[in-house]
């Protein structure tokens, strides 16, 4: 039977509930449990799952709707009270945590008046409308939230040009500012290498391998996925790489993203090759057979920290080379990631050591599915409706595991571990039963993984190889080296050529890039909006803070929120 539970009024970030929810997905009574706060598109959500009730639909945007599948209606109480308790956990958990506290955007500004970060991880829905009143306070802004309308991403994008503010996302999962991390990064050295990314874990994997070779960065500025499209037409990307231009700790700057849009990738190379420090790009999926002088081109994430590396040293580019074991031996690889980015290039690596050449797809989930050969992005939206992200909560991944296990002609599991702040405290621990079991059930499977993360990540890097390395599994620092590895173990190697440097005539490239922006060259004073776990993140760097305990108005319905805002505005200028 279904029954339903309503918190008036209790407005939860979604990470909270949604562990709170895998929770009580466990208890033995609970056949099917869902807790999300009440908002129009987890309405919809409900409808899908079939668990949508007349209470839920009648439920506002700040309260929590539970339903629950119990056979036993005795069990009710008795799990009411362990959300009650786990609820009430968060609320002291937040009071106890010494961070500053607002309710509105004018309260956060009151506590932190020179305030020049806003970080916005509110439900999609909402996520223009706090950034527009963010901007509308000269306030930069990255923005974690996803879902959130192009016209939307477009409409902030180009306010803040006009402003001479940064736009960061919208789903934007890294950057690194002044040192200091926002949502999901990694404690890096800091050093004379900027960097700007359409990829959180691209970001993560190029600054980890840039730090476990002793080299450090000045600012990692992310764009958010849809930056680089024809629509968006790369505003940020352009202007994060202006900012790195205008900033005199950096030496050299790398840029990274998926292939843009035609158009956008002709204005984009253009500009990357007018500028006067030595850049480097990579557009995953590419494969470039040259460099340019003053302009080089990578083939994956490793490449790019090389080359970033060679160029502060002012040395000719290496070339890559695998040192992977070739064996004689057959069958499949299956890939199961976390990070979407990480996902993309062992699947564009696979196929090149497999010489195919297939049009990658995100088709549920996958991003590579060929004749046995898998690759999985379990952060997809398709694995994560209603659940944490597996960087969070790693244990969604273990199913696939034992079901990659299953085909007889699985011959390698290659598994991300990704460290850093936003990541869950232990990932390598929730792989060690569950590789165990692979390695005594299918003592014919290579387990190989690769960790993104540094020395300096709270999760001590040491002793999550340590633990991973005791069970069997290989361990790799870098996501390509893995790749290699796992193809050797079939028998296939990807043959990495070395690239000419040709010529270049710098063309000087006037573009309308909107007023300058300051945020490089300020120190962090920062508005967190939502999860604040990312606030928490804060604490040991150099940065001032607040965090605003956002709600949404008008019981959320965004037409009546639309126009109390408009309202507001309008009284604003006629007073």
């Amino acid at each position: 039977m279904l029954i339903t539970v309503i918190k008036k009024d209790m407005y939860k970030d979604s990470v909270a509930l949604m562990l709170l929810n895998n929770k009580i997905n466990a208890h033995p009574a609970v056949n099917v449990a869902s807790i999300m706060m009440a908002t129009p598109a987890n309405k919809d959500m409900f409808k899908e799952s079939g668990l949508l009730t007349d209470e839920v639909e009648k439920a506002g945007a700040n309260d929590i709707a539970i339903v629950l599948d119990l056979d036993d209606e005795t069990e009710l109480d008795g799990i009411v009270e362990i959300i009650d308790e786990e609820l009430s956990a968060t609320e002291k958990s937040s009071a106890m945590s010494g961070i500053q506290e607002a309710t509105t955007l004018p309260e956060a500004l009151e506590i932190l008046p020179e305030a020049n970060l806003a970080m916005i991880s509110v439900p999609g829905i909402y996520a223009y409308s706090v950034g527009k009143k963010c901007l509308d306070q000269n306030l930069n802004l990255f923005i974690f939230s996803d879902n959130v309308p192009l016209e939307e991403e477009i409409q902030l994008k180009k306010e803040g040009r006009e402003k001479g503010l940064i736009v960061m996302g919208p789903d934007c999962g890294t950057s690194i500012i002044k040192g200091v991390p926002l949502a999901f990064a990694n404690q890096t050295k800091s050093g004379k290498i900027g960097i700007v990314g359409a990829s959180g874990t691209g970001i993560q994997e190029v600054t980890s391998i840039l730090d476990g070779k002793g080299y450090g960065i000045t600012n990692a500025i992310g764009t958010g996925g849809r930056d680089l499209s024809e629509e968006v037409g790369a505003m940020t990307f352009l202007k994060g790489v202006e900012n790195l231009m205008d900033d005199d700790e950096t030496e050299v700057i790398l840029v990274l993203s998926k292939p843009p849009a035609k158009e956008v990738r002709e204005k984009v190379e253009a500009y990357l090759k007018s500028l006067t420090k030595p850049v480097a790009s990579l557009f995953l999926g590419e494969t470039p057979d040259s460099h340019f002088e003053g302009y080089y081109r990578a083939g994956t994430l490793e490449e790019l920290a090389i080359l970033g590396i060679d160029l502060l040293e002012n040395k000719k580019p290496e070339t890559i080379v695998s040192e992977a074991e070739i064996k004689d031996a057959n069958g499949t690889i299956k890939g199961l990631y976390t990070g979407g980015t990480l996902a993309t290039e062992a699947a564009l690596l696979i196929e090149r050591g497999l010489n195919i050449n297939e049009e990658l797809t995100h088709e549920h989930g996958y991003i590579l599915n060929h004749e046995g050969f898998e690759v999985i992005d379990l952060g997809d939206d398709e694995y994560t409706q209603g659940k944490p992200h597996p960087m969070i909560d790693p244990t969604a991944r273990l199913p696939y595991i034992l079901k990659a296990a299953e085909d007889k002609n699985t011959k390698v599991i290659v598994l991300d571990v990704v460290l850093g702040f936003g990541a869950n405290e232990d990932p390598a621990s929730t792989l060690v039963e569950t590789i165990k079991e692979v390695k005594s059930t299918r003592p014919d499977i290579d387990v190989v993984t690769t960790i993104c993360g540094t020395k300096q990540d709270p999760q001590n890097i040491n002793e999550q190889e340590q633990q991973l390395k005791d069970v069997g599994a290989t361990v790799f620092h870098s996501n390509r080296q893995a790749l290699d590895h796992a193809l050797g173990l079939i028998g296939k190697k990807i043959d990495y050529k070395e690239k000419p440097v040709l010529p270049l005539e710098k063309i000087s490239v006037d573009l309308d890039l909107g007023e300058k922006n300051n945020l490089l060259n300020d120190k962090l004073q920062i508005i967190n909006i939502g999860l604040e776990s990312f606030a928490n993140n804060l604490k040991s760097f150099d940065a001032k803070y607040v965090q605003y305990n956002f709600t949404p108005i008008a019981g959320g319905k965004k037409e009546l929120m639309r126009a109390l805002e408009f309202l507001e505005a309008w009284r604003g200028t006629n007073e």
